[in-house]
């Protein structure tokens, strides 16, 4: 009997870790599948229903101010979402993806792609650049509160450069990864014979990045 119940519970365990398969999108991708893309505050929650009222629209046609969102109708559909929030919502029907990019408004560069894709607004050469805009700097300032860290007294005249671990990326790449990974957010200085050198970095153990990164400057 025992061994049937280890064997039944496997089973169990197995089937709802296999039971939603779904591929993270990038941002292009997502906004191309994406029926409605919109700032939304979570007005009332019911179970499985969220009362989204729609702020801000990118993409789609509302009858409403008022979304009706419907989750939980299969099992790659479970995410939910916190009374009193801002997210934007990347949605198809009216259910939102657990692998969707819909994520807390103040915690993602999207919007400004967005307002340069869909409104004019904004130039993607300059958001895609090297230097930080000022709405960049104002998500990373929420990133440093939501992980606890002080934001830096000098970082609104330094323009850093980028890490996750051991390797420099893009600022691009960057906005990406602090999404999805639970990295510590800080901001390093390498001391250089010429400069000194600001880094935006994402890891878990800065000592061992600090050696590897001054030898790629």
């Amino acid at each position: 009997m025992r061994v049937i119940f280890i064997l039944y519970l496997s089973l169990v365990l197995a089937t709802n870790a296999v039971a939603c398969k779904c591929l993270p999108l990038n941002w292009e991708e997502e906004t191309a599948v994406s029926e409605k893309i919109f700032q939304g505050k979570v007005i009332a929650v019911n179970n499985n229903r969220f009362d989204i009222e729609v702020l801000e629209i990118w993409k789609g046609e509302f009858v409403s101010n008022v979304f009706q969102l419907m989750q939980g109708a299969t099992s790659c559909t479970s995410r939910t979402f916190e009374m009193g929030e801002e997210y934007l919502f990347y949605t198809q029907g009216n259910e939102v993806s657990n692998c969707s990019r819909t994520v807390e408004y103040y915690l993602t560069i999207d919007a400004e792609l967005l307002n340069a894709k869909f409104k004019g607004v904004g130039n993607l050469t300059v958001i895609e650049a090297d230097e930080l805009t000022e709405f960049q700097r104002s998500v990373l300032k929420n990133l440093f509160k939501r992980s606890g860290s002080a934001w830096p007294a000098d970082f609104d005249r330094i323009n850093p450069r980028f890490a996750v671990e051991f390797e420099y990326v893009t600022k691009r790449v960057f906005f990406e990864v602090i999404r999805t990974q639970s990295y510590s957010l800080q901001l390093k200085k390498i001391n250089n014979r010429q400069a000194d050198i600001y880094i935006l970095w994402l890891g878990r153990d800065w000592k061992k990045a600090e050696s590897k990164l001054k030898m790629k400057v």
